[in-house]
Protein backbone atom coordinates (compact mmCIF):
# COMPACT_ATOMS: atom_id res chain seq x y z
CA UNK A 1 0.00 0.00 0.00
CA UNK A 2 1.46 3.21 -1.05
CA UNK A 3 0.14 6.84 -0.44
CA UNK A 4 -1.46 9.09 -2.96
CA UNK A 5 -0.13 12.14 -3.28
CA UNK A 6 -3.12 14.24 -2.10
CA UNK A 7 -3.59 17.90 -0.92
CA UNK A 8 -5.82 17.90 2.52
CA UNK A 9 -8.92 19.85 2.25
CA UNK A 10 -8.84 23.04 4.92
CA UNK A 11 -11.67 22.22 6.21
CA UNK A 12 -12.49 19.15 8.24
CA UNK A 13 -15.76 18.88 8.53
CA UNK A 14 -18.32 18.44 5.76
CA UNK A 15 -20.21 21.55 4.08
CA UNK A 16 -24.06 21.51 3.49
CA UNK A 17 -25.06 23.93 1.61
CA UNK A 18 -29.10 24.95 1.32
CA UNK A 19 -30.19 26.92 -1.62
CA UNK A 20 -33.11 28.88 -0.34
CA UNK A 21 -34.14 30.53 -3.55
CA UNK A 22 -35.04 27.28 -4.89
CA UNK A 23 -36.94 25.69 -1.73
CA UNK A 24 -38.99 29.01 -2.94
CA UNK A 25 -39.38 27.54 -6.16
CA UNK A 26 -40.33 24.20 -5.19
CA UNK A 27 -43.32 26.12 -3.01
CA UNK A 28 -44.17 28.11 -5.47
CA UNK A 29 -44.32 25.25 -8.07
CA UNK A 30 -46.89 23.50 -5.71
CA UNK A 31 -48.93 25.85 -5.06
CA UNK A 32 -49.58 26.57 -9.01
CA UNK A 33 -50.88 22.92 -8.43
CA UNK A 34 -52.98 23.14 -5.63
CA UNK A 35 -55.52 26.06 -6.64
CA UNK A 36 -56.75 28.00 -4.25
CA UNK A 37 -56.20 25.66 -1.17
CA UNK A 38 -53.42 27.21 1.39
CA UNK A 39 -50.09 25.98 2.06
CA UNK A 40 -49.30 24.90 5.49
CA UNK A 41 -45.14 24.46 5.35
CA UNK A 42 -44.17 22.14 7.46
CA UNK A 43 -40.61 23.24 9.56
CA UNK A 44 -40.28 20.64 11.93
CA UNK A 45 -37.31 19.29 13.20
CA UNK A 46 -35.09 22.26 12.09
CA UNK A 47 -36.87 22.28 8.00
CA UNK A 48 -35.78 18.58 8.07
CA UNK A 49 -32.21 19.87 9.42
CA UNK A 50 -32.18 22.78 6.68
CA UNK A 51 -32.58 25.59 9.08
CA UNK A 52 -35.78 26.18 10.15
CA UNK A 53 -35.96 30.33 10.68
CA UNK A 54 -34.09 30.77 6.99
CA UNK A 55 -36.42 28.65 5.68
CA UNK A 56 -39.70 29.45 6.90
CA UNK A 57 -38.59 33.28 5.93
CA UNK A 58 -38.37 32.74 2.82
CA UNK A 59 -41.45 30.83 2.54
CA UNK A 60 -42.51 33.82 4.25
CA UNK A 61 -41.26 36.03 1.64
CA UNK A 62 -43.26 33.28 -1.21
CA UNK A 63 -46.57 34.19 0.38
CA UNK A 64 -46.64 31.41 3.28
CA UNK A 65 -48.60 32.28 6.65
CA UNK A 66 -48.93 29.20 8.17
CA UNK A 67 -46.56 26.90 9.47
CA UNK A 68 -46.21 23.56 11.13
CA UNK A 69 -43.54 22.38 13.77
CA UNK A 70 -43.07 19.55 15.78
CA UNK A 71 -42.67 20.88 19.74
CA UNK A 72 -43.47 23.87 21.32
CA UNK A 73 -39.33 24.88 21.73
CA UNK A 74 -39.53 24.95 17.88
CA UNK A 75 -42.58 27.10 17.63
CA UNK A 76 -40.85 29.52 19.78
CA UNK A 77 -37.97 29.86 17.82
CA UNK A 78 -39.93 30.31 15.04
CA UNK A 79 -42.00 32.84 16.29
CA UNK A 80 -38.78 34.78 17.25
CA UNK A 81 -37.18 34.69 13.57
CA UNK A 82 -40.76 35.41 11.56
CA UNK A 83 -42.28 37.51 13.69
CA UNK A 84 -45.94 38.04 14.84
CA UNK A 85 -47.98 37.76 11.86
CA UNK A 86 -47.39 33.98 11.01
CA UNK A 87 -49.87 31.20 12.05
CA UNK A 88 -47.71 28.48 13.91
CA UNK A 89 -49.19 25.09 14.71
CA UNK A 90 -47.71 22.47 17.36
CA UNK A 91 -48.24 18.90 15.81
CA UNK A 92 -47.33 17.31 18.71
CA UNK A 93 -50.03 19.27 20.88
CA UNK A 94 -50.22 21.01 24.13
CA UNK A 95 -48.70 19.83 27.43
CA UNK A 96 -48.60 21.33 30.75
CA UNK A 97 -44.93 21.99 30.81
CA UNK A 98 -45.63 23.92 26.86
CA UNK A 99 -48.43 25.95 28.60
CA UNK A 100 -46.20 29.18 29.13
CA UNK A 101 -44.25 28.83 25.92
CA UNK A 102 -47.75 28.21 23.92
CA UNK A 103 -49.57 30.79 25.43
CA UNK A 104 -46.05 33.48 25.34
CA UNK A 105 -45.24 32.93 21.78
CA UNK A 106 -49.30 32.22 20.43
CA UNK A 107 -48.81 29.21 19.42
CA UNK A 108 -51.62 27.06 18.03
CA UNK A 109 -51.66 23.46 19.73
CA UNK A 110 -52.46 20.83 17.36
CA UNK A 111 -55.32 18.38 19.75
CA UNK A 112 -54.27 15.11 18.95
CA UNK A 113 -56.56 13.24 21.57
CA UNK A 114 -59.76 13.81 24.15
CA UNK A 115 -56.79 14.53 26.98
CA UNK A 116 -55.04 16.86 25.26
CA UNK A 117 -58.75 18.24 24.28
CA UNK A 118 -59.45 18.49 27.93
CA UNK A 119 -56.45 20.11 29.47
CA UNK A 120 -56.27 22.60 26.17
CA UNK A 121 -60.24 23.42 26.73
CA UNK A 122 -59.19 24.43 30.53
CA UNK A 123 -56.20 26.62 29.86
CA UNK A 124 -58.10 28.31 26.77
CA UNK A 125 -61.41 29.10 29.49
CA UNK A 126 -58.70 31.00 32.11
CA UNK A 127 -57.39 33.20 28.84
CA UNK A 128 -58.53 36.01 27.62
CA UNK A 129 -57.43 35.72 23.82
CA UNK A 130 -56.31 32.08 23.59
CA UNK A 131 -54.97 31.05 20.47
CA UNK A 132 -57.00 29.18 17.69
CA UNK A 133 -56.27 25.37 17.37
CA UNK A 134 -56.53 22.54 15.44
CA UNK A 135 -58.24 19.38 15.65
CA UNK A 136 -55.94 16.42 14.45
CA UNK A 137 -57.96 13.07 13.32
CA UNK A 138 -56.33 9.58 13.18
CA UNK A 139 -57.89 8.31 9.94
CA UNK A 140 -55.94 5.30 9.66
CA UNK A 141 -51.53 6.07 10.31
CA UNK A 142 -52.33 5.16 14.01
CA UNK A 143 -49.73 7.72 14.77
CA UNK A 144 -51.38 10.51 16.55
CA UNK A 145 -54.88 11.91 16.32
CA UNK A 146 -58.30 11.60 17.69
CA UNK A 147 -59.82 8.19 17.34
CA UNK A 148 -63.76 7.48 16.15
CA UNK A 149 -64.53 7.66 19.83
CA UNK A 150 -62.93 10.59 20.60
CA UNK A 151 -64.36 12.57 17.56
CA UNK A 152 -68.09 11.15 18.92
CA UNK A 153 -67.23 12.89 22.15
CA UNK A 154 -66.06 16.14 20.76
CA UNK A 155 -68.67 16.59 18.88
CA UNK A 156 -71.09 16.24 21.62
CA UNK A 157 -69.33 18.26 24.33
CA UNK A 158 -70.36 22.11 22.36
CA UNK A 159 -68.51 23.68 25.27
CA UNK A 160 -65.48 21.98 24.82
CA UNK A 161 -65.35 22.26 21.15
CA UNK A 162 -66.19 26.66 21.89
CA UNK A 163 -62.96 26.43 24.92
CA UNK A 164 -60.73 24.99 21.62
CA UNK A 165 -61.99 27.29 19.20
CA UNK A 166 -60.51 25.26 16.47
CA UNK A 167 -59.82 26.68 13.05
CA UNK A 168 -58.86 23.50 11.30
CA UNK A 169 -59.59 19.86 11.10
CA UNK A 170 -57.18 17.91 9.74
CA UNK A 171 -55.64 14.40 9.04
CA UNK A 172 -52.14 12.29 7.75
CA UNK A 173 -52.34 10.71 4.62
CA UNK A 174 -50.12 7.18 5.18
CA UNK A 175 -49.73 5.93 1.65
CA UNK A 176 -49.98 8.81 -0.66
CA UNK A 177 -46.64 8.09 -2.09
CA UNK A 178 -48.53 5.35 -3.67
CA UNK A 179 -51.45 6.17 -5.85
CA UNK A 180 -52.63 3.16 -6.39
CA UNK A 181 -52.27 2.33 -2.82
CA UNK A 182 -56.65 1.79 -1.67
CA UNK A 183 -55.47 3.16 2.03
CA UNK A 184 -55.97 6.97 0.66
CA UNK A 185 -60.01 6.20 -0.55
CA UNK A 186 -60.02 4.36 2.58
CA UNK A 187 -58.53 7.72 4.74
CA UNK A 188 -60.35 9.84 1.99
CA UNK A 189 -63.11 8.73 3.28
CA UNK A 190 -62.78 8.40 6.84
CA UNK A 191 -62.19 11.64 7.03
CA UNK A 192 -65.13 13.07 5.34
CA UNK A 193 -67.07 11.12 7.39
CA UNK A 194 -65.58 12.15 11.47
CA UNK A 195 -65.32 15.46 10.03
CA UNK A 196 -69.23 15.70 8.93
CA UNK A 197 -69.38 15.13 12.98
CA UNK A 198 -67.95 18.05 14.14
CA UNK A 199 -69.30 21.94 13.24
CA UNK A 200 -68.41 23.48 9.77
CA UNK A 201 -64.55 23.80 9.87
CA UNK A 202 -61.50 24.30 7.41
CA UNK A 203 -60.23 21.12 6.66
CA UNK A 204 -56.74 19.74 5.58
CA UNK A 205 -55.65 16.40 4.74
CA UNK A 206 -52.83 16.58 2.10
CA UNK A 207 -48.81 16.01 2.36
CA UNK A 208 -46.59 16.47 -0.31
CA UNK A 209 -47.44 13.29 -1.92
CA UNK A 210 -51.49 13.95 -1.33
CA UNK A 211 -51.15 17.03 -3.46
CA UNK A 212 -50.63 14.56 -6.49
CA UNK A 213 -53.53 12.34 -5.35
CA UNK A 214 -55.75 15.02 -6.63
CA UNK A 215 -58.46 17.56 -6.27
CA UNK A 216 -60.43 15.80 -3.70
CA UNK A 217 -57.39 15.81 -1.44
CA UNK A 218 -56.68 19.09 -1.56
CA UNK A 219 -59.37 20.49 0.73
CA UNK A 220 -59.18 24.28 1.81
CA UNK A 221 -55.35 23.72 2.88
CA UNK A 222 -52.07 21.51 1.56
CA UNK A 223 -49.28 20.52 4.42
CA UNK A 224 -46.52 19.99 2.40
CA UNK A 225 -43.07 18.66 3.66
CA UNK A 226 -40.05 17.05 1.77
CA UNK A 227 -41.60 18.33 -1.38
CA UNK A 228 -40.34 21.60 -0.47
CA UNK A 229 -36.89 20.45 0.56
CA UNK A 230 -36.40 18.67 -3.40
CA UNK A 231 -37.28 14.79 -2.21
CA UNK A 232 -39.85 12.52 -4.00
CA UNK A 233 -42.84 11.86 -4.60
CA UNK A 234 -42.03 15.75 -6.27
CA UNK A 235 -40.64 14.58 -9.04
CA UNK A 236 -40.09 18.27 -10.59
CA UNK A 237 -38.41 19.59 -7.40
CA UNK A 238 -35.77 21.60 -8.02
CA UNK A 239 -32.21 20.56 -5.81
CA UNK A 240 -31.83 22.19 -2.52
CA UNK A 241 -29.02 20.89 -1.18
CA UNK A 242 -25.45 20.17 -1.64
CA UNK A 243 -23.13 18.28 0.48
CA UNK A 244 -19.45 18.68 0.22
CA UNK A 245 -17.55 16.19 1.57
CA UNK A 246 -13.64 16.75 2.16
CA UNK A 247 -11.22 14.67 1.43
CA UNK A 248 -9.07 13.23 4.52
CA UNK A 249 -6.49 11.52 2.41
CA UNK A 250 -6.02 9.41 -1.22
CA UNK A 251 -4.30 6.35 -1.43
CA UNK A 252 -3.54 3.66 -3.61
CA UNK A 253 -4.55 0.17 -2.71
CA UNK A 254 -2.61 -3.00 -4.13
CA UNK A 255 -5.03 -5.51 -5.47
CA UNK A 256 -5.62 -8.30 -2.98
CA UNK A 257 -5.65 -5.50 -0.28
CA UNK A 258 -8.79 -4.90 1.85
CA UNK A 259 -10.84 -1.72 2.66
CA UNK A 260 -12.46 -1.08 5.79
CA UNK A 261 -14.07 -2.85 8.73
CA UNK A 262 -14.88 -6.47 8.64
CA UNK A 263 -12.57 -5.79 5.21
CA UNK A 264 -15.66 -5.82 3.48
CA UNK A 265 -14.60 -4.92 0.17
CA UNK A 266 -11.22 -6.33 -1.37
CA UNK A 267 -9.26 -4.56 -4.28
CA UNK A 268 -9.40 -6.76 -7.57
CA UNK A 269 -6.86 -4.51 -8.88
CA UNK A 270 -4.75 -1.17 -8.12
CA UNK A 271 -7.42 1.14 -7.24
CA UNK A 272 -7.54 4.82 -5.78
CA UNK A 273 -9.12 4.77 -2.38
CA UNK A 274 -10.24 8.30 -1.18
CA UNK A 275 -11.31 8.56 2.70
CA UNK A 276 -14.10 11.74 3.22
CA UNK A 277 -14.79 13.68 6.66
CA UNK A 278 -18.32 12.44 7.80
CA UNK A 279 -19.62 9.79 10.11
CA UNK A 280 -21.79 9.51 12.92
CA UNK A 281 -21.84 13.38 13.98
CA UNK A 282 -22.94 14.60 10.71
Amino acid sequence: MSTFNHQPSYSTRPTLRVDLTQIRANYDALSAKVGAAKIGASVKADAYGLGAVPVAKTLYGAGCRIFFVATAGEGKLLRDGVGPNAAIYVLNGPAPRDKGVLLGAKLKPVINSIEQARFWGSVASDVREPPYTAIHIDTGMNRLGLTPEDVTELSRDKQLWKNLNPEWVMSHLACAADDKNPMNKTQLQRFRKAAAQLPLTPLSLANTAGIYLGKPYHFQMVRPGIGLYGGLPFADAKPVVRLSLPVMQARLVAPGESVGYNATWTAQEEKLVATVAAGYAD
